[in-house]
């Protein structure tokens, strides 16, 4: 799975920056800054869960994050830098 091909019934979490955000997101994308995934996600442990940030590196800190606090389904799809599709200003 990855930026260009993903679920889009699962949720969808964009560990930017709140600037890098606001300048253009992936449609259904929820803005979670990689600052704040320590603090944990409300969604269930077992869900399926997205993230991505603009190259993939944010998004892989964010999994790892997530992995460590238990979090059983966390998918890097990469990053905003190779989606092809139209953002969501």
């Amino acid at each position: 799975m990855d930026i260009n091909n993903y679920d889009k019934s699962l949720p969808l979490i964009d560990v930017r920056m709140k600037e890098e955000f606001d300048e253009g997101h992936l449609p259904n994308a929820i803005h979670v800054p990689l600052n704040e995934i320590p603090k944990g996600l409300s969604y269930p442990k077992e869900q399926p869960i997205l993230v991505y940030c603009r190259s993939g590196h944010r998004s892989e800190e964010a999994k790892l994050f997530l992995d460590h606090m238990g979090y059983e389904n966390v998918i890097n799809i990469g990053g905003i830098l190779d989606y092809e599709g139209e953002l969501v200003k």
